[in-house]
């Protein structure tokens, strides 16, 4: 699964001096991809907040100066979550200062609606 900030690299093999691009589905579109040797064209996209997709499928489309176009599917299938949680409210059951040692409960809503066990960080300011 790609995040927000990662970056993907498509490697496509080809007749050479054609040009070249790729699709991550079809949020992701015509991104160009650079000869780096003769024949062999790689391009780079990092990915956006709103890149969401899942299962999609990365297309390399290669076209000559004929305009003449072919198109191949990569095997594998790529997912993209790049929206990242937001939190929707924060409540806890305090009734009164706390003391040392008190508990106390805080739940926190976010959307998308954040996993059971994911890791937060809360910070406690105290003062006196």
């Amino acid at each position: 699964m790609l995040k927000l900030g990662d970056t993907i690299t498509v490697t496509l093999i080809g007749e050479y001096r054609l040009s070249a691009t790729f699709d991550i589905g079809s949020v992701i579109t015509n991104q160009p991809m650079t000869e780096v040797t003769s024949g062999e064209y790689v391009g780079a996209y990092t990915i956006k907040s709103g890149d969401d997709v899942v299962g999609a499928t990365v297309v390399g489309r290669l076209v000559d100066a004929a305009d003449n176009k072919s198109q191949m599917n990569a095997a594998n299938l790529v997912s993209i979550d790049a929206t990242p949680p937001f939190i929707t409210s924060v409540a806890h059951d305090a009734t009164t200062f706390l003391e040392t040692d008190d508990l106390v409960n805080v739940t926190i809503i976010g959307r998308p609606e954040i996993p059971p066990l994911s890791t937060l960080e809360i910070e406690l300011q105290i003062n006196r």
